[in-house]
């Protein structure tokens, strides 16, 4: 039987890693109209174009370089700092650790600090060994979720996390010097090209192809985060389930993360950077609900406030509840208790008589019963 004749092997052009890479930039880059740099979150497609373009990784001096849109750029620990707004620290510490006998402290003294009691002697624990998270003290198994779901989302799911994220929580925890930006561009330089890239670091990378001054077209599809800001949903080796609408764009917009773009590169044009991108849903459709319940917590205590203290803070409309337009805030002429707005409170005017009298909902409707001849009453509501 013959052997079956193999394919020749096609060598793809020096400036792009396969010509499936270049097809691509094509597609995408053809036209340079309704073009502007991602703001936030990243669409999926530019993700995975960079993470496909890493090469030339050197560890001594701490790059990779990145080839987006015909240019080649050196990705540092630097530039993520300056993408993320972080201060670098002198001397931090050193991250990622070998094993556990490579960190800041003994391994007794590690193991007594993160897990529980019946699982300190646990053996085995070496830096790819899976820790379960159940093992943990509830504070790290916190600042684990919080770490593999920002920083280090190098987990199968949400029930094992690693030697990694359990030291980087007892890092931070504890009050250590580490440099974030260094351990992101670590996890970054040393990911599995294989496999497709989580929701957070999508994120970060749209930040950092933002920075460093590329633009999108407005309809590149985009992933988008899941309702309910599960974990398990955010590990390295799955995509979002669902694509955005590419006309929703509403809310990503409006709740964008503030890292403002660099000016248009020498080839654009101002006018193609100025339209609007579909991007990735915002985190804070996660958040909203919280702060909404700490606004509402808020407003309780300080309902509670201003009636232990009503001559300390400003009046409040008794009808509709707001304390704005303080200038029309008079009180009853009746009771003398009750304050609210002169468009809410009801008006008692006499004939012949240029005398008015305001009253609230409550003592109008005794008014109305005692109402002498001549006196109109009548309401501004």
């Amino acid at each position: 039987m013959e052997p079956k004749n193999k394919k020749p092997k096609i060598t793809p052009p020096s400036k792009y890693l396969n010509p499936t890479q270049q097809e691509t930039h094509e597609k995408y880059y053809s036209e340079k109209k309704s073009l502007l740099h991602v703001r936030g979150p990243a669409p999926i497609s530019p993700v995975l174009l960079f993470y496909s373009q890493i090469h030339n990784l050197s560890e001594e001096e701490q790059s990779f370089d990145t080839y987006i849109e015909g240019r080649i750029h050196k990705i540092t620990p630097q530039v993520i700092a300056s993408v993320l707004g972080f201060d670098r620290p002198l001397e931090p510490v050193s991250f990622p650790p070998a094993n556990e006998d490579t960190l800041v402290v003994s391994k007794d003294e590690f193991r007594r600090a993160v897990y529980l009691p019946e699982h300190v002697t646990s053996y085995g624990r070496r830096l790819k060994t899976e820790i379960k998270v159940a093992h943990l003290k509830p504070i790290i198994d916190v600042l684990v979720r919080i770490c593999q779901s920002n920083i280090l989302p190098a987990f199968s799911h949400q029930y094992i996390t690693n030697l990694k994220s359990v030291y980087l929580s007892f890092l931070l925890l504890n009050g250590y010097q580490v440099d974030i930006s260094h351990v992101i561009w670590h996890t970054m330089a040393h990911l599995d090209r294989v496999k497709t890239k989580s929701v957070p670091y999508g994120i970060l990378v749209g930040q950092l192809l933002s920075y460093l001054g590329h633009p999108f077209p407005a309809d590149t599809p985009c992933a988008s985060v899941p309702g309910n800001f599960d974990v398990k949903f955010l590990c390295r080796n799955q995509l979002p389930y669902h694509l955005c609408d590419s006309n929703d764009i509403t809310f990503s917009e409006r709740h964008s993360h503030d890292i403002s773009p660099p000016p248009p590169p020498p080839s654009m044009n101002a006018d193609d950077a100025s339209e609007p991108i579909q991007s990735l849903k915002d985190p804070m459709e996660v958040v909203l609900p919280h702060i909404v319940t700490r606004q509402d917590r808020f407003e309780q205590q300080e309902m509670i406030d201003r009636n232990a203290c009503p001559d300390q803070v400003n009046p409040i409309c008794q009808e509709c509840g707001d304390s704005g337009y303080v200038e029309l805030l008079i009180y009853c002429n009746l009771c003398q208790t009750s304050a609210g707005h002169s468009y809410c409170l009801y008006k008692i005017t006499k004939n012949g008589d240029d005398e008015i009298i305001w009253t609230c909902e409550d003592c109008d409707q005794t008014a109305e019963l005692e109402t002498p001849q001549g006196v109109q009453l009548t309401s501004l509501k």
